[in-house]
């Protein structure tokens, strides 16, 4: 299975984004950085079903099968796809670290 991972976060440097990042660039694991830069108004466009506790950071995990083709942003051509969200700091860290090999 193939995976496009996007992780959601304020822009800024703070330790809770800042691991998963340094994980995912140490790694060398592709994945969509969305820098949230002002918190109230970009944070209320997400979809409720990607913030479980009313909060961030977010990880986003869409796994499928078929072609590895980055064009297609939303994956509808993408055969088998389920999205997974991980909305802990504790639990993206550690799929982070993971997927990195650390």
């Amino acid at each position: 299975k193939k995976k496009k991972i996007k992780f959601y976060y304020l822009d800024q440097a703070f330790w809770r984004g800042e691991c998963v990042r340094l994980a995912f660039y140490i790694g060398n694991v592709p994945y969509e950085d969305v820098r949230i830069s002002e918190p109230i108004e970009q944070y209320e466009q997400l979809p409720a079903e990607h913030s479980t506790f009313g909060q961030m950071p977010i990880l986003e995990i869409t796994d499928y099968d078929g072609d590895d083709d980055d064009n297609d942003d939303e994956g509808d051509n993408k055969k088998n796809k389920s999205v997974r969200i991980l909305s802990t700091s504790t639990a993206i860290i550690n799929y982070a670290a993971k997927l990195s090999g650390l």
